[in-house]
């Protein structure tokens, strides 16, 4: 390979790295995919191709998301129990502020953490022989048991 070559292609692969690292930065600090693509100037695919092909990238990757959504969890905290101060404004100016807290944070924090506050969807439909329920075959069935499970429940199948 000749040295301008060998420079290119250097100078690519620093570049290839520096875009890689730009995606991962922007993933920690919790944005999406697509807007950590953005900020790279690369495409969704490109990441997506990264992750599938590059196996160092995708762990970098999803530690880096596991750090994103820390941080977006520690933001939704703040802003549900310190809460945010808002100006408030009279004839003469702002006057003072005044802290909001977001109750639907705090609910949807609740909701993710609290057993008691999860919500609970418990669908138990009974085979017309009295035998066992739809979700304790879908548990002990393979995928694809599960996949025709399904097929002939939302066919009307009456002897699912």
């Amino acid at each position: 390979m000749s040295g301008k070559s060998q420079s290119k292609t250097q100078t690519q692969d620093k570049l290839h790295a520096h875009r890689q690292d730009q995606v991962l930065g922007a993933v920690r600090d919790g944005y999406t995919i697509s807007r950590a693509a953005q900020v790279a100037g690369v495409t969704y695919g490109t990441v997506l191709g990264w992750r599938h092909d590059d196996p160092e990238f995708a762990r970098r990757f999803d530690e880096a998301v596991i750090e994103g959504n820390g941080r977006l969890e520690d933001e939704a905290v703040r802003r549900a129990v310190e809460g945010v101060d808002r100006p408030v404004f009279g004839r003469v100016g702002q006057v003072g502020v005044v802290t909001e807290y977001s109750d639907r944070l705090l609910e949807f924090l609740m909701r993710g953490r609290i057993d008691k506050f999860k919500e609970r969807r418990d669908v138990s439909l009974r085979t017309p022989d009295g035998g066992m329920t739809i979700n304790q075959k879908m548990q002990s069935a393979t995928p694809e048991e599960a996949a025709q499970l399904y097929r002939d429940f939302v066919s009307g199948d009456d002897s699912v």
